[in-house]
């Protein structure tokens, strides 16, 4: 009954401004003098020394950037890029098979020599190399003229199923003997249900 009840805060001296209670400092802790050690303690800790302040958005550019001049260069790399004039054919529409050709004419009247042909061959794939096989599969002639033996003809027949009037009711008699038997303690203590299985239920 006593944990049931409210706890009682009066003996604590909380305040109500405070959600925890309020510590009597006595007269001697009050004039203390603290020690060198607790003054070094209460000092903040210093950022270390690679740290960086957060920097501002703005960009402070120089009063020597300001008075800057650009030079030929900068100024060339500042002008928009222009687009070079298509190379079209007189009297066409612009289509990308009718471009002219930049070859010239004494490229096209130039004679390979033997090491450009020799590498104009094109490579032999390796000795090694299997193409890629036909998703048909090619029967032999001889297979398609083979003849199956009695072994394979006999393998290949469906297995015939007898009802349970057919077969023959010697296989499902058992003997006299048999039911007359006793069996061994080996064979009993077998034949018994586990333990954790004769639990009774919930």
């Amino acid at each position: 009954m006593d944990l049931a009840r409210h706890k009682d805060l009066s003996r604590y001296k909380v305040n109500p401004d405070r959600p925890s209670a309020v510590s009597e400092v006595s007269k001697g802790a009050q004039n203390t003098t603290p020690t060198p050690r607790l003054e070094a303690l209460a000092q903040p800790k210093q950022p270390p020394r690679s740290y960086e302040p957060a920097r501002q958005a703005q960009s402070i550019v120089s009063a020597a950037a300001q008075g800057a001049e650009a030079s030929a260069w900068i100024a060339a790399l500042a002008r928009p890029k222009v687009p070079h004039e298509s190379a079209l054919k007189d009297g066409t529409q612009y289509e990308w098979s009718e471009w002219q050709s930049s070859v010239t004419e004494a490229a096209k009247k130039a004679t390979a020599t033997d090491r450009v042909e020799a590498l104009a061959v094109a490579k032999q794939p390796p000795t090694v190399y299997a193409p890629a096989k036909s998703p048909f599969w090619h029967a032999n002639p001889d297979v398609k003229s083979y003849v199956a033996t009695e072994r394979l003809a006999s393998l290949s027949q469906p297995r015939t199923h007898r009802s349970i009037h057919e077969e023959d009711r010697s296989v499902w008699s058992v003997k006299t003997a048999t039911l007359h038997a006793q069996p061994s303690e080996r064979v009993v203590e077998l034949a018994a249900p586990l333990p954790r299985k004769q639990r009774s239920k919930k």
